[in-house]
């Protein structure tokens, strides 16, 4: 069983997420500053919390795993050097749709620790979708190939 590359972009690989939330506070901060003083004076403090949330609230990922769902197999194949030469190999290519709720861009972020490599996705308007491809497999190969690639195991 042999593993192709995947087609997509890194995750987790933009800014750090510590650097993000930064601005995010900035933003917060300015918005207070911002907004007109008799609305801050007249309105209850409930009423302030619920007109700053509206605006800058973020609500991370949240991943529907009820409702993921592998697409038809597309083949495809791979080119590998063997001993000098071009080896042309064919092999399958599956992509897994997993649906999210949350503001998307919490997928780019880089994360303060981490301890695998970044996986490859396609992230798409409450869609992520993940990608991976190989030879031979059957369907322990692929949990296996997804397992080891996107969960580090």
């Amino acid at each position: 069983m042999r593993q192709f590359s995947d087609h997509t972009g890194h995750l987790f690989s933009k800014e750090p997420l510590a650097v993000f939330l930064n601005v995010q506070r900035r933003n917060a901060d300015d918005f207070v500053v911002e907004h007109p003083e008799d609305e801050m004076l007249y309105k209850s403090t409930a009423e302030l919390v619920a007109i700053f949330k509206s605006h800058l609230h973020l609500t991370p990922p949240t991943l529907d795993r009820a409702g993921q769902h592998l697409s038809q197999p597309v083949e495809t194949s791979a080119e590998f050097t063997d001993h000098g030469r071009k080896v042309r190999v064919a092999g399958t290519m599956y992509q897994l749709n997993i649906p999210f709720d949350g503001y998307m861009e919490f997928f780019y972020l880089t994360p303060s620790n981490s301890t695998s490599q970044r996986p490859k996705a396609t992230i798409m308007q409450g869609m992520l979708r993940l990608y991976f491809s190989g030879a031979e497999l059957d369907t322990r190969g692929r949990k296996g190939v997804f397992r080891r690639y996107y969960l580090g195991d």
